[in-house]
Parts: C-alpha cells; sequence; structure tokens
C-alpha cells in the first residue's frame, strides 16, 4: 500500500493512491516505482554520482543493473530510470539486501496502513532525520513516453 526510502539522514514515505494500486500486478513493480521516485526526488543532489541503491526485491534489482524486463511496466520503469540517470548525469547500481536487513526503507512503507510504523521508526533513527514530502501525484508519471 505504501512506499518509502532512505538517502543520507534523510527519508519519505508515501501511500499510492488506490487508482495506481488497481493497475499494478505485483510487488516487483511497487517496488520498482518507489525506485523511479526515490531518483525523482534526490536526482538533483546526486548529479554526477556514482552510487549504489539497495533493495529487497531481485526482479527490481535486475531490472535496476540489466534496464530489461519482459514486463511492460518494469520496463517503462527501466526507460524512466535510464532517463534520470541521463538527465541527472549519475551512474546507478543496485545491490540486493534481504528483507530483514532493509529494516527502515521496509518500516517506512507500512506507514501507509499503519501510522504507528512511524514512530517506530523516529525511535530508529534517534529522531534526527529529515523527511521529505512531496505529493505522490506529482512523481508517479513517467517523464518520457519512449
Amino acid at each position: 500500500k505504501g512506499g518509502g526510502g532512505t538517502f543520507g539522514k534523510r527519508y519519505f514515505a508515501f501511500k499510492f493512491p488506490e487508482r495506481f494500486l488497481q493497475g499494478i500486478s505485483g510487488i516487483s513493480q511497487l517496488e520498482a516505482t518507489v525506485v523511479v521516485i526515490a531518483l525523482k526526488l534526490w536526482g538533483p543532489e546526486l548529479q554526477g554520482m556514482r552510487f549504489t541503491i539497495h533493495c529487497d526485491n531481485e526482479a527490481t534489482v535486475y531490472v535496476v543493473n540489466s534496464g530489461l524486463s519482459s514486463e511492460e511496466y518494469l520496463q517503462k520503469c527501466a526507460r524512466e530510470i535510464a532517463f534520470l540517470a541521463c538527465k541527472f548525469q549519475f551512474e546507478l547500481k543496485a545491490r540486493h539486501i534481504a528483507g530483514v536487513n532493509n529494516r527502515l526503507p521496509d518500516i517506512l512503507s507500512r506507514c501507509a496502513i499503519d501510522e504507528s510504523f512511524m514512530a517506530k521508526f523516529l525511535n530508529l533513527t534517534g529522531h534526527s532525520w529529515t523527511r521529505d514530502y512531496f505529493d505522490v501525484d506529482d512523481l508517479l508519471g513517467f517523464s518520457s513516453p519512449w
């Protein structure tokens, strides 16, 4: 139902709109969408950098690293990632991380289900992190029709 991510000592958490979820057929699509949103949100700050993202979904890691998928929606995500990498001139790789080791983003993604997860996140981070707010509808679309 929701997504979340971290970058340094910053984070975001959001709830997917119901109309968006109706067109989604699997968790890989949601995970890839969260990667796209993170790159759109933080892309300007990543300009010129080489970095690795961690994701607990192997299919999403494959799409990010290869730029390939036989699934239409994941291929759109791969193209959007390539577009953002060109736009902001960054180079990224993805590394799979087991879900049990991906605690903070996992907790953030659950905030859409139960607000108590935000308190859990803040307790783990010591309340010292900054939340980035955005309108999810602004970041859900794809920049290019290609």
